[in-house]
């Protein structure tokens, strides 16, 4: 495809006000068009609270991005932190393998994109800006885990 071509395909992408919001928070540097790919094999989900979007010990086999709402995070029944709008959940067990270390259950009303772990290593591997932009968010979004709940086990707040 020549330059011009490109560019007006780029234009041409919209996206929903949720997605949107998704890209400026997570996936700023993201073409369009690679965007495009990346949410076209996933899906936004809207479930009520007390919902569970992980169990700890069972396959989670999705990656999550809470848009909206709220989940407690639970480790053999006692909650151990929460995460918000703008975190993810289930990136250790989707990318790595293996059983959900933790169990997330909604606490408020929720709206989050999902995309399965299988389809997320294929495009990965097929898309390597994506994958690239991706491991740069989940890395982001981990470091603000890690040092939330180091101040909450120092007995601060975050």
């Amino acid at each position: 495809m020549n330059k011009h071509v490109d560019t007006l395909q780029n234009e041409q992408q919209s996206f929903s006000e949720d997605e949107q919001a998704f890209l400026d928070a997570k996936l700023p540097a993201l073409d369009a068009a690679s965007a495009r790919k990346f949410f076209d094999a996933g899906r936004w989900v809207s479930e009520d609270a007390g919902f569970f979007l992980t169990l700890e010990d069972e396959t989670v086999g999705r990656l999550i991005y809470l848009a909206t709402g709220g989940a407690d995070i639970q480790l053999r029944g006692k909650k151990i932190g929460a995460c918000g709008p703008g975190n993810f959940i289930g990136e250790i067990s989707c990318l790595g393998g293996g059983p959900a270390t933790a169990t997330a259950m909604l606490t408020q009303d929720a709206r989050y994109f999902t995309i399965d772990a299988n389809e997320l290593k294929r495009l990965c591997f097929a898309e390597p800006e994506i994958r690239r932009q991706l491991e740069h968010a989940l890395n982001v979004d981990m470091r603000e885990k890690l040092k939330a709940a180091s101040l909450a086990l120092a007995g601060r707040d975050a």
